[in-house]
């Protein structure tokens, strides 16, 4: 039974009356819950608090649904402010420790004991010694003062909608946002007042969408529309709903929502479109009345543009400019000259930015190492100011003109590595979760002897390689690159080595370090981008996908034990590749845009399809075995399209092994163990994402 925890009431009401609790009702609800529960010896379960504190049904899946775990964490933040604060000197202090909902009363921390002076021999030397004293502390507190970090700015869910609410934006007025929200499968574009009142949904289609902006008038919204793999269209709504209309086709990634705005005087909207030259993008614009085009920015291969953003004013944009996956910094141009200056020089991850008056722009990025957070970045060149955490993301902000506030979209999802025994004929059998951790987990590659596993993971903050031990429950961190996008682990067939790729010198290059520790070397080192390595069989060279061309090719350069050598190109238009376990036959995805699994022999010669099919995006669910390629794909049967795990021989029929939930894309997913007993698979178990308001932050 669980222990009975007594609650002292006026205790709880002095929480609930503090400055840090008065104005959060959801958390003052929380907390009074738990206490209640405490008090009565009951464990809660996380769907029994959705229903009681949050309105939630009994039957609601917590998986798809955060907002116990995110107010939970919210209340754990409130609490250490109270007793740094208010509370600084009550005798008992409640805790809520982390991983379940069961409230603690515990006796205060006690404080340090005080320093007791001998006897001065004069009144002069105690006069002396306290002024000394009062200099001392004031140095002291000015240091405090100087390093303490600010607190937070308050943030407060705007929606709680089962699934993902995803890139808001505020009305002209302020009264409104608009956002995406996808209840089902498919995101569309929903409008709802500040006051929680007139939600609606304004558009009708099946296709994905994405950035709804609205007109500087308020009447109407433009939006991205996703109709194929490699196609979007900029489409217009009228602000009360209605039929759209098309305003122009795009030519678009895969991967690749890259955001909208229009400009404060109603005439251009602009967004990036892809050039078809590899990745590469370029900012256009359209006129929102008759769909005509204009370049606006162009650098060419290798250069991606995204999220492109019109001051008050109009006479700027803003945009986020990437030579490489992960590899991202903030531009700002005059309009309509053009002419660009750099403003972040953080080689980060950056999902969104938004003007903050004339003289700030609001970043989500990854910059110092840390999760997806809000940052206030001043166009002078200042210093950063954080604005929000950094333990869950903070993605797509948007500020209102109207009083400033900053509404973002609030993201949680998890990604385990999953193990399921390959003698299994149970089709609904997937495993069992095998290495789990908040975050990342992925890109799972077995050492060669099959005792440890290397792989990518973001449980530190930041995607890092780590080496887990077989039994699925001991891991240890082997690189501590603190921020640069850091992936695509691979053994060296002797077990001394593993290769990765980072983007630790602003670009992605090939990297080695051994998996015992060490200080991590890189192979590569060129202006290019070098990603997703792999040993040859007989341990003599390196495969790296490089786009030293402007398109993705395979290279391969001598190991000689990290020496290296002269690189040359061994395939064109292939990405990701391996030898197979006999190191006959090299193994390569067409593009990571690209579809299709094909192979070659190593010798040199024509390439055969494998998987012909293989959806794009899919480039890293593949691994050759013994006698034929595991894979992961979508399989369509009538209107449901599921993932199957499924094997395709040297010579036969593919056979399908057991479906999947919801595999991951985009990143390495499959590992076939040496001994051929067992296929491990990254998927992606949780996700969801919430409208948050941040109100005083300046």
């Amino acid at each position: 039974m669980q222990k009975v925890t007594p609650i002292d009431a006026s205790l709880l009401q002095k929480v609930i009356a503090s400055p840090q609790f008065n104005r959060s009702e959801r958390i003052c609800k929380l907390l009074s819950f738990l206490a209640e529960s405490a008090s009565q010896g009951r464990r809660v379960k996380e769907t029994e608090i959705g229903a009681a504190v949050f309105g939630r049904n009994l039957d609601y899946d917590p998986k798809l649904d955060s907002i116990v775990r995110v107010e939970a964490t919210r209340l754990r933040r409130k609490l250490r402010e109270y007793y740094q604060q208010s509370g600084s000197g009550d005798p008992h202090q409640f805790q809520l420790p982390p991983g379940h909902y069961d409230l603690q009363v515990l006796p205060a921390p006690m404080p340090a004991a005080p320093t007791t002076l001998a006897p001065a021999g004069t009144r002069y030397r105690w006069m002396y010694l306290a002024a000394g004293l009062i200099v001392v502390a004031a140095i002291i507190l000015a240091l405090a003062a100087r390093v303490a970090p600010a607190p937070m700015p308050e943030t407060s869910p705007f929606t709680s909608l089962p699934g993902i609410e995803n890139q808001p934006a505020f009305s002209p007025d302020g009264d409104r946002l608009a956002f995406t929200w996808n209840p089902k499968s498919t995101p569309a574009v929903y409008t709802e007042n500040l006051k929680g009142e007139h939600f609606q949904r304004l558009t009708q289609s099946n296709d994905r969408e994405y950035f709804p902006v609205w007109s500087p008038d308020g009447k109407e919204l433009a939006f991205l529309r996703k109709t194929a793999s490699d196609r979007m269209e900029i489409r217009i709504v009228a602000a009360s709903g209605g039929e759209d209309r098309l305003i122009a086709g795009i030519v678009s990634l895969p991967s690749t929502a890259p955001g909208l705005s229009w400009s404060p005087d109603g005439n251009w909207l602009i967004t990036a479109e892809a050039t078809g030259q590899g990745d590469a993008m370029r900012l256009v614009l359209f006129s929102p009345r008759s769909g005509a085009r204009q370049i606006f920015q162009d650098s060419g291969a290798r250069t991606g543009y995204l999220y492109p953003s019109f001051s008050q004013d109009g006479k700027y944009v803003a945009y986020v400019k990437n030579p490489d996956v992960g590899v991202n910094d903030v531009f700002v141009a005059g309009f309509p000259s053009g002419h660009e200056r750099q403003i972040t020089s953080d080689h980060a991850i950056i999902r969104g930015l938004a003007w903050a008056g004339p003289h700030d722009l609001i970043v989500s990025s990854t910059k110092e190492g840390r999760q997806d957070t809000l940052w206030r970045i001043p166009l002078s060149g200042g210093a950063a100011g954080r604005l929000t955490e950094g333990t869950e993301a903070s993605l797509f902000p948007t500020v209102s003109p109207a009083d400033g506030s900053i509404a973002f979209s609030h993201k949680t999802d998890d990604v385990n590595l999953w193990r399921r025994p390959l003698d299994s004929k149970d089709p609904g059998d997937a495993g069992k979760a095998w290495i789990a951790a908040t975050g990342l987990d992925s890109s799972p590659q077995f050492s060669p002897d099959g005792t440890r596993l290397a792989l990518r993971s973001s449980r530190s903050g930041q995607s890092e390689i780590w080496i887990a031990e077989n039994d699925g429950r001991t891991a240890r961190r082997l690189t501590h690159f603190a921020g640069p996008l850091t992936g695509s682990p691979h053994w060296s067939p002797d077990g001394r080595w593993i290769v990765f790729d980072s983007r630790a010198s602003g670009n992605s290059d090939i990297w080695y370090v051994s998996p015992d520790g060490g200080t991590p070397r890189p192979l590569t080192s060129s202006a290019a981008n070098e990603v997703v390595p792999s040993f040859s069989r007989d341990g003599r060279f390196v495969y790296y996908s490089s786009d030293a061309d402007g398109a993705w090719n395979v290279w391969r350069k001598p190991w000689n034990s990290g020496q290296g050598g002269p690189a040359e190109k061994v395939r064109e238009r292939a990405f990701a590749a391996t030898e197979s376990p006999d190191g006959r036959y090299l193994y390569y995805a067409r593009g990571p845009n690209e579809a299709g699994l094909f192979r070659a022999p190593v010798a040199g010669g024509a390439e055969t399809a494998v998987v012909a099919g293989l959806t794009s995006g899919m480039w890293g669910n593949w691994v050759a075995g013994a006698s034929g390629v595991y894979f992961v794909d979508w399989v369509a049967e009538g209107s449901v399209r599921q993932a199957w795990a499924q094997y395709r021989p040297e010579s036969g029929e593919t056979q399908r092994l057991f479906r999947l939930e919801q595999p991951i894309r985009w990143d390495g997913g499959l590992a076939v163990s040496p001994d051929g007993k067992s296929l491990v698979y990254a998927q992606l178990d949780r996700i969801g994402s919430d409208i948050y308001l941040m109100r005083h932050w300046r």
